[in-house]
């Protein structure tokens, strides 16, 4: 369950990210300062297939100011029905404000292709198999569990009920004068006398 909800929670995420249409570019409003991840979405972009180009991202607004913008090195790849995304850059900003994105060189693709703006999506999807993962080991360990008091009970109604006890030596037969140990029972009305 907790796997179905960090998948839904990660195609939410990629739901909500800001795009720009490629070769087109345009302009996106990041609201914090901070760092983004910028995603190339295409057709058989989560497989690695897409072109190289170039991309700036430059002020659009006078209080706006980006710090850097750098590979991203992770291998990181979402792929929601039609929508396929690999994080190809990260992108540093020092000021919120409104950028204009310019992506120089960029293809026209064939189903169309954008540049998205989000969050890191990588701990949730690390989240999302860690639950998925948990969950497993949860049931196995209960149904480990069920067997275990299975196999106990089954060993327990086929167990051979205890013989009566033998009565032992003669009292006042010598101690260790028999190969074990043994308890003699008194017996008739003198037992209790």
């Amino acid at each position: 369950m907790w796997l179905v909800f960090g998948i839904f929670g990660v195609k939410g995420q990629v739901d909500a990210f800001q795009r720009v249409p490629l070769p087109r570019g345009g302009l996106v409003n990041l609201d914090h300062s901070g760092g983004y991840v910028l995603y190339y979405e295409a057709p058989r972009a989560a497989s690695g297939q897409f072109p190289s180009f170039n991309v700036t991202v430059e002020p659009a607004s006078p209080a706006a100011r980006a710090q850097s913008l750098q590979p991203y090195t992770a291998d990181v790849t979402y792929s929601f029905g039609s929508r396929q995304g690999r994080a190809v850059l990260i992108l540093q900003v020092a000021h919120p404000g409104t950028f204009r994105v310019v992506a120089t060189g960029a293809p026209t693709v064939a189903g169309g292709s954008d540049l998205a703006f989000g969050s890191g999506i990588a701990g949730g999807i690390v989240g999302a198999v860690g639950a998925g993962l948990l969950m497993t080991l949860g049931v196995a360990g209960g149904i480990t569990v069920f067997v275990i008091r299975l196999t106990a009970r089954r060993r327990a109604q086929l167990r051979v009920p205890p013989t009566q006890p033998q009565p032992g030596p003669p009292m006042g037969a010598l101690p260790g004068s028999q190969a074990g140990l043994s308890m003699g029972f008194p017996t008739g009305p003198a037992a209790g006398a």
